[in-house]
């Protein structure tokens, strides 16, 4: 009997993992609340580095131009 126990412990992890791919719950957004993908729609709007700011990038020019700066 402790011959098969390897092939019984194997064959009792990948019947476990079969079922529990087949009877794993079911996923659903949260009732009336928002979803991941809707944080990122809401995130992008916001400037990620200062890089990506357009107001940052003109006063950078400001500053460049300005001629009572040191």
């Amino acid at each position: 009997m402790l011959r098969f126990l390897p092939f019984l412990l194997v064959l009792a992890l990948l019947i476990y993992s079969v079922s529990w791919l087949f009877t794993g719950r079911t996923r659903r957004g949260p009732a009336g609340g928002s979803t991941p993908s809707e944080w990122h729609r809401e995130a992008a709007a916001n400037w990620v580095a200062p890089d990506d700011n357009p107001e940052f990038l003109k006063s950078l020019d400001e500053r460049k131009d300005d001629p009572g700066r040191d």
